[in-house]
């Protein structure tokens, strides 16, 4: 459903939803102290990691192609949710518990 700022609302035809996981994509040590580190990406990819309330802790583009080490030392402990977007547009998200 779209709807209009003026409250007009219609349907749109889905032509298609790509649903895929990128499963070389890890998240280590899992649950963490410290630090993150994020494997799997490869330069151009982007990521970003919500806590449980959707507040976003760090957002950054992957500089190369090496695993990224993400400092969360001053995060506190909780469940958080790190997202990953491909350059091709595919996204994935795991899990992150802190301790």
């Amino acid at each position: 459903l779209n709807l209009t700022f003026d409250g007009q609302g219609g349907y749109s035809e889905i032509r298609g939803v790509n649903i895929s996981t990128k499963a070389n994509i890890q998240v280590n040590p899992n649950p963490a102290k410290g630090y993150f580190i994020l494997s799997g990406v490869v330069k151009g990819d982007h990521f970003a990691v919500f806590n449980n309330i959707g507040k976003v802790m760090i957002r950054a583009a992957v500089p190369d192609d090496t695993a990224q080490a993400v400092d969360i030392r001053n995060w506190p402990a909780g469940v958080y949710f790190v997202h990953i977007t491909s350059l091709s547009g595919v996204s994935s998200a795991i899990k992150l518990t802190v301790e």
